[in-house]
């Protein structure tokens, strides 16, 4: 592993921050199935804290990442919101870039007043890196996040999962060749680019069978409620929202 300023390797030093900031408590764990999880998880058990395992139940789930977190983390504990996503969105409409209320309701409403330990990395999108591997929620001070491998690169990530033999998600691989740049979560997540939400919905053609059909339903509600949408149709809508990841 690469060595920090502090000369110790990247993961020593994640360990050393874990230990040193949950102590006796009981941290919880999200997992997203996702590479950064992997190594985060894995850190967390090397630490040796008391810890308890995370995975938010989305609804957008693929299945290859239900199995993946099932079979290789069967102490997962599946956290399911109080509404789905369709239902969501029928107040919402479907999330966009910078209007993603479904972290709010689906993921961040869970750990309250908690250790929080996540895989974030400041590296996966300008607004993260102004944060630091420690910092309280924002609007919840009984809420604190714990950053492992915040500072981490890609190429870091992937050299400790091949290090340490770690299983890891079949979703990186295309024709039997992994592609590390690759994102794992929701399927067509607004912060996906355009060419994977085409590759998603060519591998999933179920999802996109779903979100058409929502879509319909949303274009119908806002009929009904008096503040009709430009898009006519659902199939208008929904490929409007294509075009905007």
């Amino acid at each position: 592993m690469q060595m920090t300023l502090n000369n110790q390797t990247l993961d020593t030093e994640a360990i050393q921050l874990i230990q040193s900031i949950v102590g006796n408590a009981v941290a919880f764990v999200t997992l997203s199935g996702g590479k950064d999880s992997t190594a985060t998880v894995d850190l967390v058990k090397r630490s040796l804290i008391k810890a308890e395992f995370h995975y938010h139940r989305t609804g957008l789930d693929a299945p290859e990442t239900i199995h993946f977190i099932r079979e290789t983390y069967p102490d997962c504990v599946f956290d399911i919101p109080d509404r789905t996503f369709w239902q969501g969105m029928m107040s919402h409409g479907l999330p966009l870039r910078l209007q993603r209320w479904c972290c709010g309701e689906l993921k961040e409403c869970f750990g309250r007043g908690r250790i929080i330990i996540d895989g974030v990395r400041r590296g996966e999108s300008n607004g993260r890196k102004a944060r630091t591997c420690f910092e309280p929620a924002r609007n919840d001070p009984t809420t604190f996040f714990i950053h492992p491998i915040f500072k981490w690169s890609t190429k870091d990530v992937w050299q400790y999962i091949d290090e340490r033999s770690l299983p890891h998600n079949p979703l990186y691989y295309t024709n039997g060749k992994r592609v590390p740049s690759r994102r794992i979560g929701c399927i067509l997540c607004p912060n996906t680019t355009q060419r994977e939400c085409h590759r998603q919905m060519d591998l999933f053609p179920g999802f996109v069978k779903l979100y058409r059909y929502n879509a319909e339903r949303y274009v119908q509600v806002r009929i009904d409620r008096g503040t009709p949408l430009t898009q006519k149709t659902g199939d208008e809508y929904f490929e409007w929202w294509i075009s905007m990841h």
